[in-house]
């Protein structure tokens, strides 16, 4: 970030007498906070929030809900709470995909259900939007899907043109 900084500072002196320097050294700062962003996301990715812990999943679920633009319901039906690993990861998932739900989608409304059954732990999430979501292209979809195979998670995305959408989350649990 200091880097950035730098680079940026001085690509602004340099625009007046030199322009094509000053191009390089943004598209350079450009490039730096790319790969700070992707330091950041990874760092993230092994943190669970302290309402995580607190509350468990369907608490920070609840609370994720309660701080978005677009409005969210929260149904569950978990026997308890699932271990640790698989907890985060799961929330983690769900937070990208309610963040999708805000950025991309245009919905009104939103959901999520918790639910379990058959040693799964399985959350549907799903808006009223335009549809349309894919997974592939480096989009947060495929990034979801990486952090659920690690514990052999599936997930099916259900978007059609026009929408709604549906993303659900498959875990392997025992409870």
């Amino acid at each position: 970030m200091v880097s950035l900084g730098m680079n940026l500072g001085l690509a602004e002196q340099l625009v007046a007498s030199d322009p094509d320097r000053a191009v390089e050294l943004i598209a350079e700062a450009r490039r730096a906070t790319v790969g700070a962003l992707d330091d950041i996301r990874m760092v993230m990715s092994g943190i669970a929030p302290p309402v995580l812990g607190d509350r468990g999943l369907v608490g920070a679920v609840q609370a994720l809900a309660l701080d978005l633009s677009v409005r969210t319901t929260v149904a569950s039906r978990l026997p308890g709470r699932p271990p640790g690993p698989i907890e985060s990861a799961v929330y983690l998932a769900v937070a990208e995909c309610l963040a999708n739900v805000v950025k991309h989608s245009g919905a009104a409304a939103a959901w999520v259900d918790l639910g379990a059954g058959d040693g799964l732990l399985r959350v549907a999430i799903g808006d009223d939007g335009t549809g349309g979501a894919r997974r592939g292209g480096g989009s947060g979809l495929s990034g979801i899907e990486r952090r659920l195979e690690v514990f052999d998670g599936i997930m099916e995305v259900h978007s059609p043109h026009g929408g709604p959408t549906e993303i659900v989350l498959e875990v392997p649990c025992e409870w």
